[in-house]
């Protein structure tokens, strides 16, 4: 069994994906197909002996899409820019054709202009659809496109015939539509334009993640040092990782030690010692020591490249906004045909001869124009997104709005999301007083190093010491025990910052009434011991503070059932303190980015989730939750991987994005109410099912004007959204 990795372009809906889905898995060897419209991207499995990638690609192509071989950057970018041209080319048309017809309705000059640019709206700006529609007669299926193409160009023709045969029409039914055609083909070119961005920003979140890896890694090969290109590095040589570089790739340290950073696979602030067989991640950073490091995996093995294509996964799972729409439109479609041939043929044989048979006929297709209908949701998802981005909430995925009313957990990272993601300190302990130039000394054998107690030390030194002293002092033959503290020599005399392992092994902390006594005092906080001269000085508590706005958020959500859960790579006494503190039941610990992923995956079976992350090592969990809410103080690749960026620091705002993304559902839902009513009601009179009992006739001109007070409504409905304020925890 082989597998295919596809970039498809041309899909407008998710009946183009299951219809490619459709088609294609009724080819001989073709075992399972998987199509999102969202991300553009298709897997598909199967027997090389029975079928051949070129032939997929050209089955593909053949329904209307172009398919290729590998998501090219290119590709991603010349679709954007396509749609993009496209929907300002239609915009400034729709508005001045908007204009004529509101102000200026019967002069011929303008009337005239209305056609030339409804023109270029409808088969410019609306080519892709009419390419789309004309897939049906190979998918065998109808969507969105075809909807789009029936209704639009009823009204533009109808509008058309109208403007240049007018004695074919009674002087009553005589009516213009231009600007209701370009209305839909615009709205929902901004739709699509929105959603194609949302699809390169989903793939370059793939890509910034492969890029952890360095592109260049040193060897060591026949006793010599050589630096090579990551891709010519092979399994079981040796590579030489010195303090400060990345680990090129997975393996196992065979020489030396060093305190490890890779909070981008395990979240946890603090590195971690490692000494001969450990295990080591690839993209790691060695803050300190030097390591010899035996390569296990390549590139395409590593862990990394794992959480790659499981991101993409992730990915490919979620469903486009408006599948309703589609849904409704296989059915739909093909009713409004029948049902205008049906009106055409009864009034011919039982009506007032082949115009009014004509004009009933027209008016079912232009009563169907889906104005309304393609103004629901974008239109509301347009405010959404505005609304958002004035509170600080950047909507990025619009499909997000769709999964809000889904969530019933709130799964939140440790560090750098419930917390600060900076160590402080919190609390000191003073055993003796401090001897003169005691902070001076504490800056100088810090800034020796750039751990982050220490960083956390040197910065609690600067605000200790006066203004006008000298601001540190030179250590004399400074030591770093790895994974233990500093060490050196002021004036002769030893200085010694570190942990109680430390203290206990240079002879200075012994006394097991005084280490209990400390350890209650400080439960819940890393503590860090300084002595001078052999005799301790003070025990310092550091500790990851929690973010603003953290207990009202958590506020917020128990008050609506919704349940909090803590999920991080931190040590477990590390989660369990923060989830005693917080009040939160459940909560998992020393959680691996894949297992952040499969933790995610069974949440959802109890319901759906939302996930709240600011670090690499959250990538999956953002793309696998229902909703995936990133922080903009995290890394790049959190950012690009969530489906909304918050850029206000405090909490709060991720409990003020699920109350705008519920409301905007709400609203969009309204919407396709109203509209799916309007046409409901509407179309079997325009057919003139109430003509026989009570002689009512909806002529095109009122059928026309229907349309237009529909989308109206629908407009007017969405721009409530602006209006839109966050009722907070206290309105729960």
């Amino acid at each position: 069994m082989d597998r295919i990795k596809l970039r498809i372009e041309g899909m407008h809906c998710s009946a183009c994906a299951e219809g490619i889905i459709a088609n294609l898995s009724k080819e001989s060897g073709v075992l399972d197909v998987s199509v999102n419209a969202i991300t553009g991207k298709g897997r598909i499995q199967y027997e090389e002996e029975r079928i051949t990638q070129e032939r997929i690609i050209r089955l593909i192509e053949s329904y209307g899409f172009k398919a290729f071989k590998e998501s090219s950057r290119d590709q991603e970018e010349r679709e954007l820019q396509e749609l993009g041209r496209r929907f300002f080319l239609c915009l400034p048309l729709f508005l001045v054709i908007f204009g004529l017809h509101m102000f200026f309705p019967h002069e011929p000059l303008y009337l005239y202009t209305q056609f030339l640019l409804a023109s270029v709206v409808q088969f410019v700006g609306g080519a892709g659809f009419y390419k789309g529609a004309g897939g049906l007669w190979r998918t065998k299926s109808a969507d969105m496109n075809l909807l789009i193409v029936i209704g639009t160009s009823a009204a533009y023709l109808y509008s058309c015939i109208a403007l240049w045969a007018p004695s074919l029409f009674p002087n009553t039914q005589m009516g213009l539509y231009f600007e209701g055609s370009s209305a839909v083909i615009t709205f929902v070119l901004l739709g699509e334009w929105l959603k194609a961005r949302a699809k390169k920003r989903s793939g370059e979140s793939v890509r910034a993640l492969a890029s952890l890896l360095p592109q260049r890694a040193r060897l060591w090969r026949e006793g010599a040092e050589v630096e090579v290109e990551l891709s010519e590095v092979g399994v079981n040589e040796i590579s030489l990782v010195r303090a400060g570089e990345k680990i090129p790739l997975d393996g196992e340290i065979v020489e030396g030690e060093a305190e490890v950073d890779s909070s981008h696979i395990s979240g946890e602030y603090l590195p971690v010692h490692k000494k001969v067989g450990d295990g080591v991640v690839g993209g790691s950073i060695a803050v300190n020591g030097y390591l010899k490091v035996r390569v296990l995996k390549s590139a395409q093995e590593s862990l990394l490249y794992e959480m790659v294509d499981l991101l993409e996964e992730a990915q490919s799972q979620k469903p486009p906004i408006g599948k309703l729409a589609d849904q409704i439109a296989s059915i739909f479609v093909p009713a409004v045909i029948f049902l205008s041939l049906l009106t055409l043929g009864v009034w011919i044989f039982w009506g007032d001869g082949y115009e009014h048979a004509f004009l009933a006929s027209v008016a079912v297709l232009i009563i169907s124009c889906p104005c309304a209908l393609g103004l629901a949701t974008p239109i509301s998802i347009v405010t959404a997104i505005s609304r958002g981005a004035r509170e600080g909430i950047l909507i990025k995925n619009p499909d997000v709005i769709e999964r809000a009313v889904v969530i019933s957990k709130v799964v939140l990272d440790k560090t750098g999301t419930l917390t600060q993601g900076m160590l402080s300190i919190s609390k000191v302990r003073w055993m003796r007083e401090a001897p003169e130039g005691f902070f001076e000394m504490l800056l100088g054998i810090e800034s020796t190093s750039a751990h982050p107690i220490s960083l956390a030390l040197t910065r609690y030194a600067k605000e200790q010491i006066k203004e006008g002293s000298e601001a540190a002092l030179i250590p004399e033959s400074p030591q770093n025990f790895i994974g233990l503290g500093l060490a050196a020599k002021f004036g002769g005399e030893e200085f010694v910052v570190g942990n109680k392992r430390l203290m206990i092994q240079k002879g200075i902390l012994s006394d097991e009434a005084l280490l209990e006594s400390l350890r209650e005092e400080f439960l819940g906080l890393s503590t860090i011991y300084v002595a001078y001269q052999g005799e301790m000085i003070a025990a310092i508590g550091v500790e990851d503070s929690l973010r603003q706005g953290a207990r009202e958020m958590l506020e917020f959500f128990k008050k609506r059932g919704i349940e909090p859960v803590i999920l991080s790579g931190d040590s477990k006494e590390a989660v369990l303190d923060l989830a005693q503190r917080l009040e939160i039941e459940r909560f998992y610990a020393e959680v691996l980015p894949k297992d952040k992923h499969r933790v995610i995956k069974e949440l959802k079976e109890e319901g759906g989730v939302l996930f709240v992350g600011d670090g690499v090592n959250d990538a999956l969990a953002l793309e696998e939750a229902d909703m995936g809410i990133a922080l903009s103080s995290g890394t790049a690749i959190a950012q690009e991987s969530g489906d909304i960026l918050l850029m206000k620091e405090e909490l709060t705002g991720v409990s003020e994005a699920l109350e705008l993304c519920l409301f905007a559902l709400r609203n969009i839902k309204q919407n396709l109410f109203f509209a799916y009513l309007y046409n409901t009601i509407l179309i079997p009179v325009a057919a003139g099912a109430l003509y026989p009992w009570f002689g009512i006739l909806l002529q095109p001109s009122f059928a026309g004007a229907a349309m237009a007070l529909s989308s109206v409504s629908v407009v007017s409905n969405a721009l409530r959204i602006g209006r839109w304020k966050s009722q907070g925890a206290l309105g729960a």
